[in-house]
């Protein structure tokens, strides 16, 4: 068995408190990728997404979205918001 040294109350503070900071750190730097990603999207809705939302608001019947693994989550959860 294998005996960890005992932390003083001092030292386990400092180490929360340094834990805290670096998980709110990462949460900072995920959002701020996670952002810039969204925004390169910009330049890239033309006229060929206004045609694909007309068509999808424009049609009757039913709606195949497809995917496998990741993809398939997201299409799960376009389906999921499509039937709001």
């Amino acid at each position: 068995m294998i005996k960890l040294p005992n932390m003083s109350s001092k030292s386990k503070i400092k180490k929360q408190e340094n834990d805290s900071a670096a998980i709110i750190q990462k949460a900072i730097d995920v959002l701020k990728i996670e952002a810039e990603g969204i925004l390169n999207l910009v330049d890239r809705i033309d006229d060929n997404f206004s045609e694909m939302i007309e068509q999808i608001c424009g049609s009757s019947g039913r709606l195949i979205i497809a995917g496998i693994g990741k993809s398939g989550i997201v299409g799960r959860k376009i389906v999921a918001t499509l039937n709001e």
